[in-house]
């Protein structure tokens, strides 16, 4: 657990305890970031327990902390990565390693999200959750969403997963050694880059069958570290930290190899698998709607049916020679230089007509030979970049 000044920390650890079937086998791993006026009870000191005590303002973020943690593993047979603000369900451990021994997989995966509860307010909804694809952010960073699992009662085998729960997160221990959380990503887009990780490294990804955690989504009043580090007091700030994990998890998702992805399987694959291209930011019809993974085969340049690129509002031109100058309104505002035939492109993007369809257009309009219908795509997903054009799935 990375628990950054959580009040919900004592009562969660209870809880899995209470809960749990053989609480006597739990070891717990506990980043504690605190302020000195923060306290535990004594009985977290005891053998169970492996905390790490940390001032709160030389926290780097929950990736970090969860890397301390980690440093703190004996070679336990099984793994669990948790939020700090849990309830859990009657017999989760049993129900955990029962689902995990039904997936038939040397290297799996047991992943989610809870369904909400509040503190002081008894959980009610007792219905397992999906992770469901919601946007890409600016920079193309996947967000998620949590689902109601269709037809769950029915279900006489597990659900394949198609991305992966910060929050719960259960696999063998060997999972730390061979996808060890990265310090350098801050918070916002590690879900979408530990799903990608895991899949490469040759883990296979499950839902369990019921709920196993109930997870706080609205912490309304709570300290957060991005409210704590604001470059004054505490360095550094956090909102240098998400600069530096945003440029990383681009690099991720754009290059493809290295920077903690495994070679058992490659980005192409976990993208195949998933219906989603990080490069165009945009997914397929049957991951928007949660349908069970792996999605069905597809064109290689499925993108290219599906992107309806749309220009920004409130672009002005100016011509420079042959050039065409852009103002875009921001944020981020800037000028942005293109050729005629960048600044069609552009014009051409009205949010109804796909790639494939606006390259046709030109083809037919131009009598071109070669089919445009890659080198629009590329276009298009450079503009989306730049600010000239956005669709669906990107939201700016």
């Amino acid at each position: 657990m990375a628990a950054y000044r959580e009040p919900e920390l004592v009562p969660t650890v209870l809880d899995c305890l209470d809960k749990a079937q053989y609480p006597e086998r739990l070891r717990f791993g506990i980043c504690w970031q605190h302020t000195p006026d923060e306290t535990l009870p004594e009985w977290m000191s005891g053998e169970q327990f492996r905390v790490i005590d940390v001032d709160a303002g030389a926290s780097e973020g929950a990736n970090w902390a969860r890397a301390q943690v980690e440093s703190r593993w004996q070679d336990e047979e099984w793994y669990l990565q948790l939020d700090a603000h849990h309830r859990f369900s009657r017999g989760w451990d049993v129900l955990l390693e029962t689902d995990i021994a039904r997936t038939g997989s040397d290297r799996p995966v047991l992943t989610t999200y809870g369904p909400p509860y509040s503190p002081g307010v008894e959980t009610s909804l007792d219905e397992p959750m999906s992770m469901a694809f919601r946007e890409f952010t600016p920079d193309g960073l996947a967000m998620f969403m949590p689902s109601p699992v269709p037809d769950w009662r029915d279900r006489t085998s597990l659900r394949p997963a198609r991305f992966a729960s910060a929050h719960l997160l259960f696999a063998p221990g060997s999972f730390i050694a061979d996808v060890p959380s990265d310090p350098d990503l801050y918070f916002t887009g590690d879900e979408g880059i530990l799903a990608v990780r895991a899949y490469t490294h040759g883990y296979d990804l499950f839902e369990p069958s019921r709920v196993v955690v109930w997870h706080q989504y609205v912490r309304t009043g709570q300290p957060k570290h991005w409210d704590d580090h604001l470059g004054e007091a505490a360095r550094p700030a956090w909102y240098e930290l998400d600069e530096t994990s945003r440029a990383k998890m681009r690099r991720i998702v754009t290059e493809g190899h290295g920077l903690g992805l495994g070679t058992a399987r490659t980005l192409a694959d976990y993208e195949v698998y998933a219906g989603i291209s990080f490069r165009h930011r945009v997914v397929q019809e049957y991951t928007r709607r949660n349908l069970d993974a792996p999605n069905p085969p597809a064109d290689p340049d499925w993108p290219c049916d599906v992107i309806r690129p749309e220009r920004v509002p409130g672009i002005t031109w100016e011509s420079s020679g042959d050039r065409h100058v852009a103002s875009v309104p921001g944020p981020p505002s800037g000028r942005r230089e293109l050729n005629s035939s960048g600044a069609l492109l552009v014009e051409l993007a009205d949010g109804r007509h796909t790639v494939r369809e606006i390259a046709g257009y030109l083809r037919a309009t131009h009598r071109l030979d070669d089919d445009p219908t890659p080198a629009t795509l590329d276009f298009y997903t450079e503009a989306c970049s730049a600010g000239l054009v956005m669709w669906e799935d990107h939201h700016g």
